[in-house]
């Protein structure tokens, strides 16, 4: 898992790099539910995204790496289940971040060149597809050891 979401940053660290070498100085950085521009700014708003995701990942790896900071705060009973499944759930949710981060990186290129505009609402979704599986599965693990 660790690979997969090192591996979708590094993909999406190359978008980005192509999309900045690629696009104009000024784009497009809002598009209102109309599928109308509505905002323009600076070509490096692009790392934004990049940068936020890869904070959000770098969190997830410190606290995979610090054992007291879930076991201090578990109750006495089940604590070694509990922290199996804390760890198993953080080292899930990299990937899914690295997929969140790269698809909202090349809708932004992809709007930023006048492209996939009024397509541009159903990122939502697509952004979001995989987090009721995720969800779903974890509750379930979860309602098991309490």
């Amino acid at each position: 898992m660790d690979l997969l979401s090192v591996g979708l940053f590094m993909i999406n660290a190359i978008v980005i790099i192509f999309g900045l070498i690629k696009l104009p100085h000024r784009i497009p950085n809002h598009i209102n539910f109309k599928s109308e521009i509505d905002g323009y700014g600076n070509k490096y708003t692009l790392i934004i995204p990049f940068l936020i995701g890869t904070i959000l990942c770098s969190v997830l790896y410190f606290l995979e790496s610090r054992q007291g900071f879930y076991k201090d705060t578990m109750d006495r009973i089940k604590t070694q289940e509990q922290y199996q499944l804390a760890m198993k759930t953080i080292i899930s949710l990299k990937p899914l971040l690295g997929y969140v981060f790269l698809v909202i990186s090349i809708m932004m290129i992809q709007t930023a060149q006048y492209r996939w505009i009024n397509y541009s609402n159903y990122f939502v979704l697509v952004i979001l597809a995989p987090f009721p599986f995720h969800i779903v599965y974890w509750l379930y693990k979860y309602s098991r050891i309490s």
